[in-house]
């Protein structure tokens, strides 16, 4: 038995209109007369009976099984008819399948009920048994069978499920026997009926046409059941008789012209089958030339083309299906007007099958084949897996891929992803890639491959694809998804390594998504993040641009002004130490100026909230953080104008003396002062701010103010501004000492003391007083040795003092420095506890390794943490750390080849 193609039981593929030939069912969708209903109807009242014939008619099954639960199976037939109309009008695919199945199940059950008392009703109980039989095998030959069939036909014969089929056209063609038998013996008794039985009860003129009915489906399943099965099928000859029979029988007695019609097409069918071409041809022509309906003509011109083909003529079928293409010009193709140019190209696959293998008539027909499938194909959707089945006919299904076509290959690779082989996709996209496939083919190529990688978990390879695809002009960009997902892989990148270039590549990736489709849900969130990324690698100036382009409906929108405001602080911060002082005073000023602009805009903004006339925005900031950002802008502004630069002491108090007072706002005042040579003044500020403070926790409030002092210079470190640096440190210096003093005097706040110690030490340091910063910090250590916080702040000391210290002195410190971090690293602890403390003390060490020459411990070590941990801690130590490999690699690489 030849099987279906391999993942390929159902086409799903819908052409439009449900297939001409079975004659509509009468499925009785009201409560049957009182000639034909049942016992067990005549004992529901009257409301109840009306309500259920509605409920069949509206196609509501659920509704009626609970009002006959614990009553008689006969009356499951009304659950039976209620399943089919609501099938009948069902567009959900997986609801009209269940419905089916419902409807199949409950007159099964009906059925065998009937078949109970059949005999004791008489007849009739003997004309509901044929009446339901009949109805259940309409169902199971139009709904039930349908899909089998339309997969016969789409495929030319070549992948469908014939167990299926002809194992549901078996159970049909039973029911239509049965129902045949009993309407036959009635219609022969209602003849000679001496008792007028049948006209008592209604019968007599329904058998007829119920009789009708049930010889032309049955001539039907018995044609369809001849198609489907084995050429060399035993019974096939049987079926196509029986069918050929049959239709002409309702030919030449049926009253209605369109039962004609129907049983023309059919007869010519079975004329076909039984290799009879050209009587099959007559009737077809007859059904084409009729007034009948483009549905019905449309068919039979169709079978004509079929009829050609399997007779050998492929020149005439071919003729035949171009006529076919025109036949519904202005309305909806049918079912057989859209199977045409399947059919047209599948001529060439017959027509080259009976010439000789590899002969130049037949390779010509191939071609042309391919090259008709190949339009098909490019339809996309199912188009593609059908015309697979036909491509395979070509060469066989079993193929190496390299022997695959161009359509093939992307077929093939198409149908694996949908299969999740996502390795097997990526070896089928890279042979299409290989062969140089037109642009619009490669670009949609280059794109599913990046989406194989993407499941393979080749993160990074998948998203250079996606980028590069991206950047592409929009017109050659082979999915709109490309956008998106260079996005998503890139955030996910970046999100990972936290590397500069990583963060300037998804900037790159998420400003392109908003740009290029700029009105998707996700481009107002990749603006937002591109601005994230473009000031985490430092590149402030096109960060503010995209801060800018944050829509004021965004959630965002404040966070984006206020971060903004604060990369134009850092264009300011990190000019170099070669920018003149003009430059560096006037950047200064549009860094204040755009802190400025913003307090007023928060201002604005309170205002209208207070007043009820601003536009709330889901996920904004509140009234309170709104208040936090409006004071951390003033303070900004009035940290710049008393920086190195404008030395503007006294724009800064004035900015800040109506402000409450905390540890940033004392600070600067502090600061302010104290760069006037005001010490008087600034130390009765702390006093004055020490003496009205109300905070249980003042010591807190004072240690956070020491804190705020070396984050200061903490900054100008970082963007290079040393001098500036140390001479505020050598400022602060004075203040920390006197807070220590207080402090120390306070049992109740002695708790802070080593920390504001600790704050002395690094601003010591800061300044350049790296001596008194040890005795210090060898002063805590003596107190308190197993401190990890004294044991860093002592190792980072001994490397600041060997960097300045030379000959034996150098390594003596670094030694000494080498022996605090390993103290630091026996603690087993520490690489979960405090993961940046222990990277930071495992590259110092591994650092101090490779400076007594153990390169190949050092390669072995940071390949150790790599396997357990590929980020290394992530920046700024796996950057340093991989700096550090390489170093030892080639120390390594000398060591053995000296």
């Amino acid at each position: 038995m030849r099987r279906p193609y391999p993942g390929m039981t159902r086409f799903h593929i819908n052409l439009t209109t449900p297939r001409v030939g079975l004659l509509a069912a009468a499925i009785l969708l009201t409560i049957a007369s009182a000639g034909t209903a049942t016992a067990e109807d005549q004992k529901l009242s009257r409301k109840e009976r009306t309500l259920i014939a509605g409920l069949v008619e509206r196609g509501m099954p659920e509704l009626i099984e609970p009002m006959i639960e614990g009553r008689p199976a006969l009356l499951k037939i009304h659950v039976a008819r209620a399943a089919a109309r609501g099938a009948e009008e069902e567009t959900d695919a997986a609801v009209k399948s269940k419905l089916i199945a419902m409807a199949t199940q409950r007159y099964r059950e009906s059925i065998r009920a009937a078949e109970a008392v059949a005999a004791k009703e008489g007849e009739p109980g003997r004309f509901r048994l044929a009446q339901w039989q009949l109805e259940l095998a309409d169902l199971l030959l139009r709904r039930v069978v349908g899909p089998d069939l339309d997969q016969f036909e789409i495929s030319s014969g070549l992948a469908f499920d014939r167990a299926h089929a002809m194992s549901v056209l078996a159970e049909t063609a039973a029911l239509y026997a049965s129902a045949g038998d009993i309407l036959d013996d009635m219609k022969l008794r209602s003849s000679v009926d001496p008792d007028e039985t049948y006209l008592l009860y209604g019968l007599s003129g329904k058998i007829g046409p119920m009789l009708e009915r049930q010889m032309l489906n049955a001539a039907w399943c018995s044609i369809y059941r001849a198609m489907l099965s084995e050429p060399d099928a035993r019974k096939r000859s049987d079926w196509v008789v029986d069918a050929r029979t049959a239709f002409e029988d309702v030919l030449l007695h049926a009253s209605d012209q369109s039962i004609r019609y129907n049983a023309q097409l059919g007869f010519g069918i079975a004329q076909r089958e039984s290799r009879r071409f050209d009587e099959a041809n007559v009737q077809f022509s007859r059904v084409i030339q009729s007034t009948e309906p483009a549905e019905m003509t449309s068919r039979a011109m169709y079978e004509m083309a079929r009829s050609y083909i399997a007779d050998g003529q492929f020149a005439a079928a071919r003729q035949t299906l171009d006529q076919l293409k025109n036949e519904t010009t202005d309305a909806e193709p049918t079912f057989y007007v859209r199977l045409g140019p399947l059919v047209y190209a599948y001529t060439y696959i017959a027509e080259a099958k009976g010439l000789p293998a590899g002969s130049p008539a037949r390779v010509e027909l191939e071609k042309r084949a391919e090259m008709e499938f190949v339009k098909l194909a490019r339809q996309g959707g199912v188009w593609s897996e059908i015309v697979q089945v036909y491509l395979n006919q070509i060469a066989g299904a079993e193929r190496d891929l390299t022997e695959l076509t161009t359509v093939e290959l992307g077929i093939a690779a198409g149908r694996w992803m949908a299969d999740r082989q996502f390795e097997r996709a990526v070896k089928a996209w890279d042979l299409l890639l290989a062969r140089d496939p037109a642009p619009e083919e490669r670009h949609l190529a280059r794109f599913n491959k990046a989406v194989c990688l993407f499941q393979l978990t080749r993160l990074r390879e998948a998203a250079s694809i996606f980028l590069e695809e991206a950047k592409r002009p929009a017109s050659e960009v082979g999915a709109p998804n490309t956008y998106d997902y260079a996005y998503r892989t890139w955030k996910q990148i970046a999100a990972e390594t936290q590397s500069v270039d990583d963060y300037l590549t998804l900037a790159e990736a998420a400003r392109l998504l908003h740009a290029r489709r700029p009105d998707t849900p996700l481009a107002e969130e990749a603006i937002w993040v591109a601005a994230l990324s473009l000031e985490e690698a430092k590149q402030y100036e096109i960060a503010i641009e995209s801060y800018n382009e944050v829509r004021e409906s965004s959630p965002n929108y404040w966070e984006a002004r206020r971060n903004a405001a604060r990369c134009r602080q850092r264009v300011y911060e990190q000019m170099p130490d070669s920018a003149t002082i003009m430059t560096k005073q006037r950047m200064a000023r549009a860094a204040i100026d755009v802190w400025k602009f913003l307090a007023e805009r928060i201002d604005a903004e309170l205002d209208a909230m207070r007043d009820g006339r601003a536009v709330h925005v889901s996920g904004s900031p509140d009234r309170k953080t709104l208040k936090r950002w409006r004071r951390d802008a003033i303070l900004a502004a009035a940290s710049i104008y008393a920086g190195d630069d404008l030395r503007d002491f006294d724009a800064c108090l004035k900015m800040i003396e109506n402000m409450e007072p905390d540890a940033r706002q004392l600070g600067l005042r502090i600061r302010c002062y104290q760069s006037t040579a005001r010490t008087a003044e600034a130390n009765r500020a702390l006093e004055q701010f020490i003496r009205q403070g109300i905070d249980e926790d003042l010591g807190g409030v004072l240690i956070s103010l020491a804190a705020d002092m070396q984050s200061e210079i903490e900054k100008l470190q970082r963007f290079g501004r040393r001098d500036e640096a140390r001479r505020l440190a050598e400022q602060t210096v004075p203040t920390i000492r006197y807070l220590i003093e207080w402090l120390e005097g306070r049992p109740e706040h002695r708790k802070h003391v080593s920390v504001a110690q600790l704050a002395l030490i690094d601003t010591l340091m800061s300044a350049g007083q790296l001596g008194e910063a040890k005795t210090l910090l060898d002063k805590l250590i003596e107190e308190s040795p197993t401190n990890g916080t004294f044991l860093r702040r002592a190792a980072r000391l001994q490397e600041d003092l060997a960097g300045v210290a030379t000959g034996p002195q150098r390594e003596k410190l670094y030694d000494e420095a080498e022996s605090q971090w390993a103290r630091l690293l026996a603690d087993p602890a520490l690489r979960t506890r405090a993961p940046k403390v222990y990277w930071e003390a495992r590259y110092h060490w591994l650092k101090h390794q490779l400076r007594h020459g153990k390169a190949a411990e050092v390669v072995a070590g940071i390949e150790s943490e790599r396997a357990w941990e590929p980020r290394l801690g992530g920046p700024p130590w796996q950057g340093q750390l991989m700096d550090l490999l390489s170093s030892a690699q080639r120390a390594s690489e000398m060591q053995k080849n000296p």
